[in-house]
């Protein structure tokens, strides 16, 4: 088989939502380029939703899991990656209302909860890789993906703050909080506050720019949605995804705010090699070209 390469997936299995180690298996049809996954070894969590965001600490062998289901964090031993076992079972429930996302690096583990009410702050839980909260932080509106420098020293949070509308008629905006990316100073224990306010009255300049400004009423602040979170590798910025509004935040760690908006503009869908199936409802396929854009809203 060669070196043993340890993938982690997650993996829908009679219903519930697993968490798997995966290994080639060897190739699928005698084409050395084909490569064909088969689980390794398997913890199964339980019900549906209870799991989804997979951190890995190659410290411990650890496997740090979102449990939706019960708004906590699966903590799973992976040393013997033929049979993963429970460790523990971190309860969220004091810090908010439902667990979006795990991040592990170095001796810490990050895990982010949303608030109850969808227009209020959440928070950050930090922990050692055995579990044990270490420090509490409130962050922004329905804090997403969260990341750790290298060094283990910030937490750069996103804060998707998606809007609230009407339930019994969704294309009525209620409320619409601001997007925001938190940085956690863990060293100091402080939290810095980046947000898009220096867009706001730019609107128009950024839907020229290729930016998508959506919500009637909306000012940029309010209308962007930080999604995703990657590092550069010395430390310094965040790149932060904006999946509803087309674009990409650039945001200075350090010093704590936005320091550039890079937005993705548009696919030519009439340009070679751009074709696209238009519609859904004709039960046929017809891939072509057509006169129109398409935004990229990275994910």
């Amino acid at each position: 088989m060669g070196k043993l390469i340890r993938l982690f997936s997650l993996t829908l299995l009679l219903g519930a939502l697993v968490a798997a180690v995966l290994v080639p298996g060897g190739t699928a049809s005698g084409d050395d380029d084909s490569i064909e996954l088969v689980p390794l070894g398997v913890y199964e969590g339980g019900e549906e939703g209870a799991s989804e965001i997979v951190a890995f600490s190659p410290k411990k062998d650890y496997a740090y899991v979102t449990n939706g289901a019960v708004n906590a964090i699966d903590i799973i031993d992976f040393s013997d990656p033929d049979a993963p076992v429970l460790v523990t079972q971190v309860d969220l429930s004091p810090y908010g209302d439902g667990v979006q996302s795990v991040t592990a690096a170095k001796n810490r583990v990050a895990a982010a909860v949303k608030n109850a009410d969808d227009t209020q702050p959440g928070n950050v839980v930090i922990m050692n890789l055995k579990g044990d909260v270490k420090g509490v932080y409130e962050v922004g509106v329905l804090p997403d993906a969260t990341a750790f420098t290298k060094d283990g020293r910030y937490v750069v949070v996103a804060n998707e703050a998606e809007p609230v509308c009407d339930p019994e008629n969704e294309g009525d905006l209620l409320e619409d909080p601001p997007g925001t990316v938190s940085i956690i100073d863990v060293k100091k224990g402080s939290v810095a506050t980046a947000d898009f306010t220096k867009w706001d009255g730019k609107e128009d300049d950024l839907r020229d720019q290729g930016v998508r400004i959506f919500f009637p009423g909306s000012s940029a602040s309010q209308d962007l949605e930080p999604e995703y979170v990657t590092i550069s590798k010395n430390g310094k910025l965040a790149y932060i995804t904006l999946q509803e509004n087309n674009a990409v935040a650039v945001v200075d760690i350090k010093g704590g705010y936005v320091s550039h908006l890079l937005p993705l503009g548009y696919k030519d869908h009439n340009a070679p090699g751009n074709g696209l199936d238009p519609s859904n409802r004709d039960d046929a396929e017809l891939i072509q070209n057509w006169d129109v854009l398409g935004m990229y809203m990275p994910d």
